[in-house]
């Protein structure tokens, strides 16, 4: 997807989302279709989940999306299925938490530590919704894509993932951590909360581990820390 972490914003252009994860997810499954590829890897997302069922979100959940972005990654995941049962096409599904790391659009909510590290690059003041203590899963952009590479060279097919740290923190801690990393002085400051807004998100890796390789090597302060480096903040 380009640039659809904004699920707010988008929710006025469904149409956008579906020409991008819909119409542009089928022409690549025709192509591998066509090429006979030994594996398709796809990348899903924690909006799936709509409001979690519990303090922790795991692969077997009732999935409910609340946004046109998670209805068509949901729908998504269904096309890629039913390529695998028409056509034989092998599949891992991947749905990522909130990565993090360089390049990454400052742009909506999915960006929030880009928007954060681009406002403090700057010295510009900083915005919180609601009170802060609302939780997100980050995970570093490096073990996002271990993880992409993991599945794609394993012995794993058919398969559906949640890539995440399997941790929480709070938007304030996350703010804190961010301040420490890139040296900005500035408080935050905090406005009403925003309409729909998931209080709490959590993916957890479990499966993703026990049937790969896979581990987090990035806590999230390390993550934040070889980020401010990468921008020479640091």
């Amino acid at each position: 997807s380009r640039g659809l972490g904004d699920v707010y914003k988008r929710q006025k252009d469904p149409y956008t989302d579906a020409d991008i994860n819909l119409l542009g997810l089928i022409n690549v499954l025709n192509c591998c279709v066509e090429v006979k590829v030994k594996k398709f890897i796809t990348a899903s997302s924690a909006a799936v989940y709509g409001v979690p069922k519990s303090s922790v979100s795991y692969e077997t959940d009732d999935l409910q999306a609340l946004s046109f972005y998670g209805l068509t990654k949901l729908t998504s995941e269904k096309y890629v299925k039913l390529y695998h049962d028409l056509y034989k096409l092998p599949y891992v599904i991947l749905r990522y938490s909130n990565v993090f790391g360089p390049r990454q659009s400052s742009e909506g909510e999915a960006g929030v530590v880009a928007i954060f590290s681009s406002a403090m690059q700057a010295n510009r003041d900083i915005y919180i919704d609601g009170d802060g203590e609302q939780t997100r899963d980050f995970i570093y952009v490096k073990d996002v894509a271990n993880a992409n590479y993991l599945v794609g060279v394993e012995n794993v097919e058919n398969e559906i993932f949640n890539v995440s740290n399997n941790g929480k923190i709070s938007i304030n801690d996350l703010f804190l951590a961010m301040k420490k990393a890139f040296g900005y002085k500035k408080s935050a400051i905090h406005r009403e909360k925003r309409v729909g807004d998931i209080r709490d998100s959590r993916l957890s890796n479990a499966l993703l581990k026990s049937k790969t390789s896979f581990e987090a090597k990035y806590s999230i302060q390390e993550g934040l820390e070889e980020y401010a480096r990468s921008l020479g903040c640091i």
